[in-house]
C-alpha cells in the first residue's frame, strides 16, 4: 500500500494525477475537515489543479499519494 508524501518533502511528476490530502479546502466547515481529491501539481504555474472544483479556488494540499491501479476487467 502506498504511503502518503508530505508536499515539502517531494512533489508528484509533473501534470500527474494523484491523490491529495487537505484540510484547507474553501468549502470545508472548519479547518480542521480534511479532503481526498484527485488532483496535479503544475510545474509551470507551481499550482494544484482538481476536476471537480468548480470554484477555482486556491487548494494547498499537504500530502499526497500515487493513485491505485485501476481494477482488472471482469470479462
Amino acid at each position: 500500500m502506498n504511503k502518503w508524501i508530505p508536499v515539502t518533502e517531494k512533489l508528484p511528476p509533473a501534470e500527474e494525477e494523484v491523490l491529495t490530502y487537505s484540510t484547507s479546502t474553501p468549502w470545508s466547515f472548519s479547518y480542521d475537515d480534511p479532503h481526498i481529491l484527485v488532483g496535479f501539481h503544475s510545474v509551470k504555474y507551481d499550482k494544484w489543479y482538481f476536476p471537480t472544483d468548480s470554484h477555482n479556488e486556491p487548494i494547498e494540499p499537504t500530502h499526497w499519494m500515487p493513485l491505485p491501479d485501476p481494477p482488472k476487467s471482469a470479462i
